[in-house]
């Protein structure tokens, strides 16, 4: 047990001071620094503990911490040092900067995360006009919903098509030719040359095209290059007989798609868990040797081992927009809705996106698969986040044996009002011509609507009043455009 504290790192220690005993510094600690980046293994354990902490809900002091350690059992990890204040409030925020310095320079993490803000060799200061030349116009993967190094998200209800809808874009991408669903045309802008494996337990290979052949299905033949571009696949939701069968059934170029596997016998899909810096390196290492034209992450509940509310998604979100940046590549991400609240209508709204407030945030185009009308086999794709040009329209669209048909979308049946039934009964009564209002106000009664909605359907029929001569009983009767011939 002893040999666990042996190594004793100043710059850590001094990250760990923040942590405990100081509120602000800490949240630039844990922004930047994870536990893995550590040498010292009493900083580690604190580390751990205060990552634990966060998941949790819970303010990171030296209270939490330490409940955390004891929970874990890992307390014995801890120098009593550890719990000791030695800096004051005017050099600890100089001390802080210094050791995370200290510790990402080292980090072998580095390079694949964001970068730290106390590190200005590479940034400067310049008036806009000097870079306006520099900055590209808002390029678009399938226009007005998939933009180009962007973040999207993709989210519904279970069973509801959402990892569906990403195959069928990720087989027009690598197709390269046709139409979006909306009938845009697909433009391709794929460059030819060989695909590399980046070096990792984990390696990233095409979906072989001499898979034996799926009863129903088939394996679509090899496309000529420069007619569709690259697509990566991270599949975390271990549906590997679903996406095999899909692909088959879809015709979809299985050369251009690319996913992680496992060096392990039987190599099956491997599942990378992207709130672990290398595993996230191997994604970005993939991204930069195949230059995909989109990545899709399905989905971000199976990508990450944290709590869906905790702190640590933003990271990961973060992190995959940087990616989407760096790279040019469109990101999507598929998500689950929450269950709708008691009285809560079926109109998917942003508040009803699963976890973290993250994705709303960072997301620049979110879409959403509802079902506005149950008795409709077709559910309805559409935007309820895009902040880079007007939402365009919804697209509907079902599942038939050769993948997805799409369509005009399904609307939200019409529920009548009372009015609205009132106003048929007002139609219905008043077709033999001309009745008196007293008959019609006490059918409707029997019908069950008062006699202010009545009223109120007769003014919206432009029902015709006429009172008898003498201040007697009052008549009504159907405009002549609105009389329906019984006999026609």
């Amino acid at each position: 047990m002893g040999e666990t504290k042996l190594t004793v790192v100043p710059a850590e220690r001094t990250l760990v001071e923040a942590l405990l005993f100081w509120p602000v510094e800490a949240k630039h600690v844990m922004a930047v620094i994870d536990d893995e980046d550590l040498l010292d293994m009493s900083a580690r354990a604190v580390f751990a503990a205060a990552r634990h902490a966060r998941e949790k809900g819970q303010e990171v002091n030296l209270i939490t911490v330490r409940r955390e350690l004891n929970n874990t059992l890992t307390m014995h990890m801890v120098d009593d040092s550890c719990f000791v204040r030695h800096a004051d409030e005017r050099t600890i925020a100089k001390q802080v900067a210094a050791a995370i310095h200290e510790v990402i320079e080292r980090s072998p993490y580095n390079r694949h995360r964001l970068d730290h803000p106390w590190s200005d060799s590479d940034v400067a200061l310049d008036s806009f006009s000097s870079v306006v030349s520099r900055l590209g116009e808002i390029a678009w993967l399938w226009p007005g919903w998939l933009p180009r190094g962007m973040l999207t998200v993709l989210a519904s209800n279970a069973g509801d098509g959402k990892s569906a809808i990403a195959l069928e874009i990720a087989r027009r991408v690598m197709v390269g030719g046709g139409s979006w669903p909306d009938g845009v045309a697909v433009s391709s802008s794929f460059v030819g040359g060989d695909l590399c494996v980046p070096p990792a337990s984990a390696s990233i290979s095409a979906v072989s095209d001499t898979e034996k052949r799926q009863e129903g299905g088939h394996i679509a033949p090899p496309l000529q290059r420069g007619t569709g571009e690259a697509v990566i696949l991270v599949d975390t939701e271990s549906a590997e007989s679903v996406v095999r069968r899909r692909v088959a059934d879809w015709s979809v170029p299985v050369d251009r798609l690319m996913v992680f596997t496992s060096r392990l016998p039987g190599g099956r899909l491997a599942r990378l868990a992207l709130n672990r810096p290398e595993d996230f390196a191997r994604l970005d290492a993939a991204v930069r040797s195949t230059g995909p034209a989109l990545v899709i992450v399905d989905s971000l509940s199976g990508s990450h081992e944290v709590s869906e509310n905790s702190p640590a998604i933003r990271r990961v979100l973060s992190k995959l927009a940087g990616l989407a940046a760096d790279s040019g590549a469109a990101v999507l991400v598929v998500h689950h809705l929450r269950k709708r609240s008691h009285g809560e209508t079926r109109d998917v709204t942003l508040d009803r996106l699963r976890g973290s407030n993250a994705l709303a945030q960072i997301a620049r185009c979110i879409w959403a698969i509802d079902r506005p009308d149950p008795q409709d086999r077709r559910r309805r794709l559409i935007q309820i986040k895009n902040n880079l040009v007007d939402v365009p329209e919804p697209v509907g669209f079902a599942f038939d044996k050769s993948g997805l048909a799409f369509s005009a979308p399904p609307v939200t049946p019409k529920v009548p009002s009372l009015v609205d039934l009132a106003a048929a009964f007002i139609r219905e009564a008043l077709t033999e011509g001309e009745t008196p209002a007293r008959k019609i106000l006490a059918a409707g009664q029997e019908q069950g609507f008062s006699n202010m909605t009545v009223q109120r359907a007769a003014a919206r029929e432009g029902v015709l009043r006429r009172r008898e001569v003498g201040g007697g009983q009052c008549h009504w009767s159907l405009p002549r455009e609105k009389l329906v011939c019984r006999e026609c």
